[in-house]
């Protein structure tokens, strides 16, 4: 991923769909206090058996109120018909829901999209005067 793509996604995007729909379980109070979380695979941030930045992010605010966190890699594509489905309950993606609304791929009257994105980076370009970087 380049340096462009991965300043795209903020990964501000916390796309919440609050279905709560039984995601497979037989247990109604469980599935309440049960919070599903999709991402696509990103270094140090989303990683395999729920470790990265982002999940521990969202732990931490999530597991103190008695929640508890299933996160999950899969491919993004998957991830959208997940959301789109009601199999999960926050989707980390890109932070720009009208780009992905011009995709036609989401149910948007379903996302809520937070104001704060969860990350940002800061890009300083340093460049000498009259001097062109062919």
């Amino acid at each position: 991923m380049n340096l462009y793509t991965f300043i795209k996604i903020f990964l501000a995007g916390l796309l919440f769909n609050f279905s709560f729909t039984p995601h497979g379980h037989s247990n109604p109070d469980e599935n309440l206090k049960t919070i599903y979380v999709v991402a696509d695979h990103w270094p140090t941030y989303t990683e395999a058996q729920g470790k990265g930045l982002y999940f521990e992010v969202i732990r931490r605010i999530y597991e103190p109120l008695g929640y508890t966190i299933k996160p999950q890699i899969i491919p993004f594509r998957r991830a959208i018909s997940y959301i789109n489905l009601a199999k999960t309950d926050i989707f980390l993606a890109d932070d720009n829901l009208r780009y992905l609304a011009k995709l036609d791929i989401y149910n948007t009257a379903k996302i809520l999209q937070p104001l704060m994105p969860l990350n940002q980076s800061l890009v300083t370009a340093i460049y000498w005067k009259n001097k062109r970087s062919d």
